[in-house]
């Protein structure tokens, strides 16, 4: 009995491990052809740019008569109010430094420590019959000197080695308007843009409750109390470098991924409280009586704006070769509706893998999605290779969550060359990450299958 449940998970184990290792090898051989393919079409067509050579500014706009400009010199000049202008791309030497820059703004809906008296809601009132007997949420005994209702929260950065954090700030609605800067350290010390495509590092912001604690450091003396600082994990946000470089700003109110159960704190807005009927609203979210709710009200929300200073140049774009692979009559009929619509960013011809052009309607089809383990349906590897007949998911919310489930790579990381890359659903779930074309052709793939309506491309 068990000597045969330990040898089927060994036996489990062991098949595993060998498809992994078979995934990742194939992996490797994909992106070694694909790289050899880029580096076969594109080798000629890279061209040095002038502005990796040469510093210049935006030139002005001469043509016409613009009274604009020479009214500017007369306009009044406040210092509270300072005028915007254009930032440009400038290319950095090795002996140049760049910075990500982060203002902190504010935070919404910071959840708040639980008083004594809320703990103790719905347990018999224990604090009051055993005072020393009461624990905090960590499991340590709680201090008088802790404010159950107060949290003083601090937002702490991290990039790669280089943290920063600012002060702490009392309140559920803490407001900062505090700058940071952490050090960009690009790889093999070069600014140029080919490398710094390739950076995976993430920013990630914390929120963090700065719980001050006055300890007595010796029972010998009960009067001499140290002051000790603890942090506490409320939520967290993690912005890839690729995106902060290649949009050039990031700025807005973001949703921070909160933990659906924090012990110790409560919300003071919840959907429970408003749906009940009267009462407070500022009631505790995760007691024993009442259960956890997830709601857009109960959302904590970060504002900042996040930039790179000074702002880098972006990889040249890759001259699109000869199209191939289609039709003479089909291209030249694709070139013709391209240059109609020119005021428009539209797009026909993809390029796939193998360096030839594609019409875009030839990745979309109806596809069978994947089995629904809520169903009964066994996840093994005989449905992969197409041997077995499982039930599948049959509704929009289970396969657009299956969708973003799958790791998200932009084709800079992953290829060689700023040349875009588009993936057929097999490729993409063979390598198991994409970017946007290839969340977007399997999500629109499975809902086709399903009979809903696929969204129009919208010059996309």
């Amino acid at each position: 009995g068990e000597d045969d449940e330990d040898e089927d998970d060994g036996l489990a184990a062991s098949a595993a491990g060998a498809a992994k290792q078979k995934r990742l090898r194939n992996m490797k051989d994909f992106f070694k052809r694909v790289r050899a393919n880029n580096a076969m079409l594109f080798a000629k067509r890279r061209s040095t740019q002038l502005g990796e050579v040469v510093k210049e500014g935006p030139l002005p706009d001469i043509r016409g008569l613009d009274l604009s400009k020479i009214l500017e010199f007369f306009e009044p000049r406040r210092a509270l109010k300072p005028k915007a202008h254009e930032r440009v791309r400038t290319t950095l030497g090795e002996d140049k430094a760049c910075y990500v820059y982060v203002q902190v703004v504010r935070c919404k809906n910071v959840p708040v420590r639980r008083s004594l008296d809320d703990r103790g809601r719905g347990r018999g009132r224990r604090s009051d019959r055993s005072p020393r007997g009461r624990r905090g949420s960590d499991g340590g005994d709680l201090d008088s000197g802790v404010d159950g209702g107060l949290v003083r929260s601090r937002i702490g950065l991290q990039f790669g080695n280089a943290e920063k954090a600012t002060e702490s700030q009392p309140g559920s609605a803490p407001r900062w308007n505090k700058h940071l800067k952490l050090r960009l350290k690009p790889p093999q010390g070069t600014f140029k843009p080919e490398h710094l495509a390739k950076i995976t590092t993430d920013l990630v912001i914390t929120l963090e409750d700065e719980v001050v604690k006055e300890v007595v450091a010796d029972r010998r003396y009960p009067t001499v109390k140290t002051k000790t600082s603890e942090k506490r994990f409320l939520g967290s946000l993690s912005i890839p470098f690729n995106t902060i470089y290649t949009n050039g700003i990031v700025d807005g109110l973001v949703r921070l991924n909160t933990p659906r159960i924090n012990l110790g704190y409560r919300h003071t807005h919840s959907a429970a409280d408003a749906g009940a009927g009267g009462g407070d609203r500022s009631s505790a979210i995760g007691d024993a009586a009442s259960p956890a709710i997830v709601s857009e009200d109960t959302s904590t929300y970060v504002h900042l704006m996040v930039t790179l200073e000074p702002q880098l140049p972006l990889p040249p774009a890759v001259e699109t070769p000869a199209p191939k692979g289609e039709k003479r009559f089909l291209i030249a009929h694709c070139q013709r509706f391209e240059k109609a619509h020119s005021k428009r960013y539209c797009r026909v011809l993809a390029t796939d893998m193998q360096g030839r052009s594609v019409l875009l309607n030839r990745y979309l089809m109806a596809q069978q999605p994947p089995p629904d383990p809520f169903q009964g349906a066994d996840l093994s590897l005989e449905w992969l290779e197409g041997g077995a007949d499982q039930p599948v998911m049959d509704n929009i919310d289970k396969v657009v969550r299956y969708v973003s489930l799958i790791p998200f790579m932009e084709d800079s990381m992953t290829l060689s060359g700023a040349q875009e890359m588009w993936c057929t659903s097999q490729e993409f779930l063979s390598l198991g990450a994409g970017d946007w074309e290839e969340h977007a052709i399997l999500l629109a793939n499975y809902m086709t299958w399903l009979g809903g309506k696929r969204p129009a491309a919208g010059g996309a």
